[in-house]
């Protein structure tokens, strides 16, 4: 729907519509700490802005989890 799963902005009405090229599409779960290749469904992610991603994975060893980021942005 063009919302951040972090932020909550609606980057649809960003820029006349051009904010919903900052959406990402992140891993709920680290990749890095799967022991083996294995497929992802949809439920395991969840579209963010650049930003939101950024914050994230601000500790390389250790990516918070969106109810953190959420806590952290109140």
């Amino acid at each position: 729907g063009g919302t951040c799963a972090g932020c909550g902005i609606d980057f649809t009405r960003v820029g006349g519509g051009l904010g919903s090229r900052a959406l990402v599409v992140h891993h709920l779960e680290q990749i890095r700490d799967y022991d083996e290749p294995s497929w992802t469904s949809v439920d395991q992610l969840a579209v963010v802005c650049a930003n939101c991603h950024m914050m994230i994975h601000s500790d390389p060893l250790k990516a918070l989890t969106l109810s953190e980021l959420k806590k952290s942005l109140r």
